[in-house]
């Protein structure tokens, strides 16, 4: 076995350790629950542990998380909500409301330049 692995290689070892999380490219960004470090697939420290064995670690120095401790990073933090969900409604006092779930939130004094 070589000393280091191709992109390809880094790609498949990821998405076989990680299997909780689907690795779709090596640009996806995981943050660490321990140092909340964000980082790409290309930035974990891979080691081989024996024949067709590898442990994923943080990249952070001193860090001791492995896969187990990191989680996905959306690019939109509403991402998993849809629009219907998050479209707001005025209720004619002034105060702004965002149904999720079924619950209503009132959003008055906090929003700034939004009032209608």
């Amino acid at each position: 076995m070589h000393g280091y692995l191709t992109l390809d290689e880094r790609l498949d070892v990821l998405r076989a350790v990680d299997t909780e999380r689907t690795w779709y490219s090596l640009d996806d960004k995981r943050v660490c629950t321990v140092c909340d470090r964000i980082f790409t697939g290309r930035q974990i420290d891979i080691t081989a542990t024996g024949a067709a064995r590898f442990s994923l670690r943080c990249p952070t120095e001193d860090c001791p998380s492995d896969h187990r401790h990191w989680f996905f990073v959306h690019a939109n933090p509403w991402q998993a909500f849809s629009l219907q969900e998050l479209a707001p409604t005025y209720d004619g006092a002034g105060s702004l409301a965002v149904e999720h779930d079924g619950a209503d939130e009132a959003k008055g004094a906090g929003i700034r330049g939004h009032r209608a």
